[in-house]
């Protein structure tokens, strides 16, 4: 079953000597998109496809990626040329003789499953039933949905 993910990101990115490593911070930049997707792994490769225009396997990135002590960041690095693009093979290796600038861009990305709320119950809706029935609401939740209902319409006169 597919789900709603919503991923943000920040991105450092520097200029990138192949002798030196990273050297002056050219850019610092944020993003937020939503996707739907069987599973968080595949949620990051449809944004790092669609959005950074970069394939990347998730299996293999998180080797070469980082998962902070709390699980809920993953940090990645990839080189890109001026256009931010991934770099030909032949800017590698002109980058590797020190005739091309090549960047490193930086990401830390933070992923979150997107769930709808029923605001009748003031919860998650239940997967199973994803439609509000008010006649098996309580007395009380109904006064409470009666009562938000006549603030919402005045406030709004």
């Amino acid at each position: 079953m597919r789900k709603k993910y919503e991923i943000r990101s920040d991105h450092d990115v520097y200029e990138d000597s192949y002798e030196e490593g990273e050297l002056n911070a050219v850019n610092t930049y944020e993003d937020k998109w939503t996707v739907y997707a069987e599973d968080p792994m595949k949620a990051i490769e449809k944004y790092f496809d669609t959005v950074l225009n970069r394939k990347i396997d998730m299996a293999t990135a998180l080797d070469d990626g980082l998962i902070d002590e709390d699980g809920r960041t993953f940090y990645y690095s990839y080189a890109e040329n001026k256009y931010g693009e991934e770099p030909s093979e032949g800017e590698k290796a002109s980058w590797k003789e020190g005739k091309t600038t090549l960047y490193s861009n930086n990401v830390s990305i933070s992923i979150s499953e997107l769930v709808p709320v029923d605001l009748h119950r003031m919860q998650p809706v239940n997967e199973l039933d994803n439609k509000t029935n008010t006649d098996s609401m309580s007395k009380f939740d109904k006064a409470t949905l009666e009562a938000l209902n006549k603030y919402l319409f005045n406030k709004h006169r």
